[in-house]
């Protein structure tokens, strides 16, 4: 048996205290400022150049939209693909009804060959939060803005190491007809 499958999509999101229902769960769509001068958003201390620099140059390697907010489920994980084998020999045994097997299951043989092989991929459980900070509703003459703290540019891939790895199971069948 073969398989190969894209992995589950991502969302990126923002945490802002002040938006309605965020608490931690960061449910909010990032927001993609037009640039340093974006009215909308306030960049704090923890965002100097460079984290600007980073935050954009990222923003646009995920192709959104300066101005907007991210699409829900943008992003999916690396694909994942995993070949087994199973190899058995029926024998029949000394009794009419009786039959036995012998075999020989192969989990993942990419994995078994090469470490870099035969590797499971998967969306992290949650939203991934991208931006820290909160909102405030009268800035910006009352339209809101957003004052971004900090930025961590998180990964739509989860690396599965336990379901990445190699198996093999050998064992004895007895069928009594």
């Amino acid at each position: 048996m073969a398989y190969a499958k894209e992995g589950q999509p991502s969302t990126f999101t923002m945490f802002s205290d002040g938006l309605i229902g965020d608490d931690f769960n960061s449910r909010h769509l990032l927001y993609v400022p037009t640039g340093a001068s974006d009215p909308a958003v306030v960049f704090g201390p923890n965002f100097d150049q460079a984290t600007q620099d980073a935050f954009f140059a990222f923003t646009a390697s995920h192709g959104f939209a300066p101005g907007t907010f991210a699409p829900r489920n943008s992003a999916n994980a690396d694909w994942s693909n995993r070949f087994d084998l199973r190899i058995d020999q029926e024998f029949p045994l000394f009794l009419d009804n009786l039959k036995g097997r012998v075999f020989m299951k192969f989990y993942n043989i990419g994995n078994l060959l090469n470490d870099d092989w035969g590797r499971q991929y998967d969306a992290p459980f949650a939203s991934i939060r991208v931006i820290d900070g909160d909102y405030d509703s009268a800035g910006n003459g009352g339209l809101g803005v957003f004052n971004y703290d900090s930025f961590s540019p998180g990964d739509e891939t989860d690396l599965q190491t336990f379901r990445s790895l190699w198996e093999i199971r050998m064992g004895i069948e007895i069928n009594f007809r």
